[in-house]
């Protein structure tokens, strides 16, 4: 019987000996996997982080550019508050020139009609104060005839000069429209200086 039980331990030694070795083969292959699927994870963990920073500074960019846009519109707004404030104080000038001042630059421009003949002149509103036939009479220029309209125009400044239906606008919203147009391009680029 010490034969059969020496056999028999023999027997449960080589099968415990290859169970171990089994488990240990196992034990090694978990090891290995979960080792490989630690590598998977952290490379996709890299990846993810790469991917959040990437839409981090997408909106960061985003952000920054909406912000810079917002303050240079905010910047043109108030250029052309204060533009349009500058040209608004420049025809209330206009509006409230001195008789003499008036006189000038109606002496001026008809002084560039030589030669025209019959002129009818038609005062603003604001300036049918400034100026009379009587004046209009006196004024020297080169066969030309003034003749100063009945008609004014309501809340205007400045003067309408009309030669046979053809009408050149001296009124002080239009000078400063004109103005404004070629001044306002110059005006900007002082802002930026």
């Amino acid at each position: 019987m010490a034969k059969i039980n020496e056999l028999v331990e023999q027997v449960v030694k080589k099968e415990t000996l290859a169970f171990q070795e089994n488990v240990e083969t196992k034990r090694a292959e978990a090891k290995q996997a979960l080792a490989d699927k630690q590598q998977v994870l952290q490379a996709d963990l890299v990846a993810e982080k790469a991917k959040v920073d990437e839409r981090l500074n997408t909106r960061y960019q985003i952000t920054n550019q909406s912000q810079t846009i917002a303050h240079r519109d905010l910047l043109l707004r108030e250029k052309q508050t204060l533009l349009n404030k500058v040209f608004s104080l420049a025809e209330d000038q206009l509006n409230n020139l001195s008789s003499e001042a008036f006189k000038a630059f109606v002496t001026d421009i008809l002084s560039q009609f030589k030669g025209q003949g019959d002129l009818t002149l038609k005062l603003g509103e604001h300036s049918q104060d400034l100026l009379d036939q009587v004046w209009l009479e006196t004024v020297d220029v080169e066969a030309v005839n003034i003749q100063l309209s009945d008609e004014t125009i309501a809340n205007k400044g400045g003067f309408i000069l009309e030669k046979a239906g053809i009408q050149y606008n001296f009124l002080s919203d239009t000078l400063i429209k004109d103005a404004k147009t070629r001044l306002t391009v110059e005006i900007s680029k002082l802002f930026n200086q």
